[in-house]
């Protein structure tokens, strides 16, 4: 049985539970040991049935200030205390970034002085992973790498006009891990506008991610769902929920909800009350209650992203869900289209068009009937069938 050493982000992190599948369908029956970031001191944990999770808890910086204090100022104090650490090391230390990439280094070499590794797996978000693992692979040379790129790559790449990343040294790292790596999945748009990837075209396997299960899907009547940030300038909220208020009051069916659980919550209340609670915010959740969330839903919501490069990341999350969509876009050049084009069920609404075109068009989509998609047929469609664990399996072989 292989045995796989993963660094990854948080264990809530979308980009833990994608690396996991795909490791899981790569390497079947695999004994996964996931080293990643802890919020506080935790016990190592068996998190499913082959993965165990070794949380790392960086403290940074130690004050002797209560962490709970009722007092502002010092806990603005200590934030800033430890910004100030952190910039620091990032400046004067090469070695080290951050005291949280020593404990990880740590713990990964103790890891592999007591356990024998096949694979070592490092993931783009924290973009550390692959400097811890530049150094792991000086210790045990024979462990096979294969590396998961992110959506922070191409974003970086996105921001760049050339090949070179836009954190210093990535580029370094890049090609280390690209030289090394006995395997590279990554998303398409990570290789536009960079040159460096076209040396290693050989080893790349493309992946769409997140990776696209077979959900379990209940029947939902009330809530519209969207889970995911809003972000000023790339992904702004706004049109969106004006036009959300306006059809409000010619939905038929007057117990419809519209939920949206993000980062910034607090912002935008005065919708929850001008509509009576029928928009309603939240923060985030856990992935596993945002699974039973979504799987529950009536429909699902999304927004794309205002550049060609980015894909918004729960376009294949939600599709695997078989839901009716609502897809607010700004830009025909969205990525997202790639995938919304071939799927069934979804209502395309450019929030550049006029108020009353689309507000048309969510109540007229809402007050629809809708049929059922079955994952099966789904599948059939090269788009989505290229995302399954079944297609990894096909062509990549270890």
């Amino acid at each position: 049985m292989s045995k796989v050493l993963l660094l990854s982000s948080r264990i809530e992190s979308a980009n833990t539970s994608v690396s996991l599948d795909v490791i899981n369908a790569i390497i079947p029956n695999a004994t996964i040991h996931y080293v990643g970031r802890s919020i506080d001191n935790q016990l190592v944990r068996e998190i499913s049935e082959n993965v165990y999770f070794y949380p790392v808890y960086s403290k940074q910086l130690e004050l002797s200030i209560p962490s709970k204090s009722s007092s502002i100022c010092i806990r603005l104090l200590k934030r800033i205390c430890n910004s100030a650490y952190c910039r620091f090391v990032n400046l004067f230390v090469n070695r080290f970034r951050l005291s949280e990439e020593r404990a990880i280094y740590q713990k990964c070499c103790e890891l592999i002085s007591k356990n024998e590794y096949n694979f070592i797996v490092s993931v783009s978000n924290p973009i550390y992973s692959h400097r811890v693992v530049l150094d792991l692979i000086k210790i045990k040379p024979e462990l096979r790498t294969f590396w998961i790129p992110i959506w922070l790559d191409a974003y970086s790449n996105a921001r760049k006009s050339n090949s070179h990343f836009k954190i210093k040294n990535c580029l370094y790292i890049e090609e280390y891990i690209l030289s090394r790596a006995n395997v590279i999945y990554a998303l398409h748009e990570t290789f536009q506008g960079n040159n460096l990837y076209k040396k290693y075209s050989n080893i790349i396997k493309h992946i769409e991610l997140p990776y696209f299960k077979n959900n379990v899907t209940k029947t939902g009547a009330i809530k519209i769902i969207y889970a995911g940030s809003f972000v000023k300038g790339l992904r702004d909220p706004e049109p969106v929920l004006d036009i959300l208020k306006h059809s409000i009051p010619k939905i038929i069916n007057k117990d419809i909800i519209f939920e949206f659980y993000v980062n910034t919550p607090e912002k935008y209340k005065s919708y929850e009350v001008v509509t009576n609670g029928r928009i309603r915010f939240n923060n985030y959740v856990s992935r596993t209650v945002l699974q039973s969330i979504l799987s529950e839903a009536y429909m699902l919501m999304n927004i794309g992203n205002k550049n060609s490069i980015q894909m918004p990341s729960k376009v294949i999350e939600y599709i695997s869900y078989r839901k009716p969509i609502l897809f607010f876009y700004s830009d025909l050049s969205d990525p997202s289209f790639r995938y919304y084009n071939s799927y069934p069920e979804v209502c395309f609404i450019c929030v550049n068009d006029l108020l009353d075109v689309n507000i048309d068009k969510v109540v007229n989509y809402i007050n629809s009937v809708h049929k059922e998609i079955l994952y099966e047929e789904l599948i059939r469609i090269k788009e989505f069938n290229q995302s399954t664990p079944e297609y990894l399996r096909t062509i990549i072989k270890f």
